[in-house]
């Protein structure tokens, strides 16, 4: 989960808020299809035909209702990162019911907070020492708060 946020959140350093919106949208049509791939569930005919409904439906608006847009893709790195980062989370959202287990919702919420500090540390270590520390002005801390 972590490291789909980090994909997202960085992607529009890259790409425009429409695309990464419009890339996320495939989300549940990911997730059923990994789903079916990992863990073998299967979608009744009503699930089947939604994923085909939102796949036309987003392919249409990502091709803008044009041909040559589809037979001439072009793709910049915020793309393929929201992309991979739609894949991240459904891989996770597939998973989560194997990693549970009977959890307590508390601990669940600690372990994800946990591996998500971890997935971001270097990153934020990396930027602290090459670029620039992040000091965060007092509304934020607040808003954390």
């Amino acid at each position: 989960m972590a490291g789909g946020s980090t994909l997202l959140v960085s992607s529009v350093q890259f790409t425009t808020a429409t695309n990464a919106g419009l890339v996320s949208a495939a989300q549940p049509i990911v997730t059923a299809v990994i789903a079916w791939l990992v863990i073998d569930e299967r979608l009744t005919r009503r699930q089947m035909a939604s994923v085909v409904a939102a796949a036309l439906g987003l392919l249409a608006m990502l091709a803008r209702i044009d041909p040559a847009v589809i037979c001439q893709p072009s793709f910049n790195p915020g793309d393929l990162r929201v992309s991979l980062a739609v894949v991240f989370y459904a891989l996770y959202a597939v998973n989560l019911h194997k990693w549970v287990g009977g959890m307590p919702p508390l601990v669940m919420l600690y372990l994800t907070c946990l591996g998500g500090m971890t997935v971001v540390l270097p990153f934020d270590l990396f930027e602290t020492l090459s670029i620039r520390q992040f000091v965060p002005p007092p509304q934020v801390l607040a808003a954390t708060l």
